[in-house]
């Protein structure tokens, strides 16, 4: 943008050095009104350029963006068609190769194609000040629990254990009949699964419920929340949004 008001002043100058030079000046030198006339044309037409950079910089801006929601989905397919077992990462293509988990964002790449310390894994997606936030299924789990929020609030990345996060979340519930509830839950953040896990929360009638929550990859504004019973069977499942600015 900046070179584009630069272009207009040289074609000013050489306007005015043009008009010097042929016409005569009767009430002193500077460029005539047709010159004038020009040079603001030329000011519409840069202000209109600006104008549309800014919107195709805005549109590419929002294609990267789906472009990487789409990679994030075609990675996700892909490792579902060539799923590894629990606790294991899935390298990629072209080893498909299942490697333990903790080996993910240790600073060393185990994966031939080095996926596993790509900054799209290795990105904390729940710095302190997170907080995600959602209405729970009506009956969910057996639960009588309306509205669940969790807020970071201390995390800790050991250097011997680098592939999670310790953390501990305020986890506040509210209740049908309008109470609302409010403890101190730990728990981790996973880098190869890309998702938060808390212990239980008491859903009220004795039943407890483990609180998973899933990103994409891409989008950090949301994550997928899935509830698990006592023997560990999902059983609700539902959104939560971050309320903080940390995305």
């Amino acid at each position: 943008m900046m070179m584009l008001k630069v272009l207009l002043g040289v074609m000013l100058v050489g306007l005015a050095a043009s008009d010097d030079a042929n016409c005569p000046q009767p009430f002193g030198r500077g460029p005539g009104l047709g010159d004038m006339r020009v040079a603001s044309r030329l000011a519409d037409r840069i202000d209109a350029l600006e104008k549309r950079m800014d919107t195709a910089k805005e549109r590419v801006t929002g294609y990267v963006h789906e472009g990487e929601i789409v990679r994030a989905r075609v990675d996700s397919l892909y490792e579902e068609a060539h799923h590894c077992k629990s606790h294991h990462f899935q390298c990629g293509f072209p080893e498909d190769r299942c490697m333990l988990d903790t080996k993910v964002c240790d600073h060393v790449k185990d994966c031939a194609n080095g996926h596993d310390e790509d900054d799209d894994i290795c990105t904390n997606r729940l710095p302190i000040g997170s907080v995600f936030d959602g209405d729970m299924p009506s009956g969910a789990c057996g639960a009588d629990i309306d509205h669940i929020r969790f807020t970071v609030i201390w995390e800790q990345r050991l250097s011997y254990f680098p592939s999670q996060i310790q953390l501990k979340a305020a986890v506040t519930v509210t209740h049908h009949d309008g109470t609302v509830e409010s403890n101190i839950k730990k728990g981790y953040y996973s880098f190869s699964d890309h998702a938060v896990f808390l212990e239980a929360e008491d859903g009220g009638d004795g039943r407890i419920s483990l609180i998973d929550c899933i990103f994409d990859g891409v989008q950090d504004d949301r994550c997928v929340a899935e509830m698990r019973d006592g023997s560990g069977h999902i059983c609700a499942t539902f959104g939560l949004v971050r309320l903080d600015d940390h995305h």
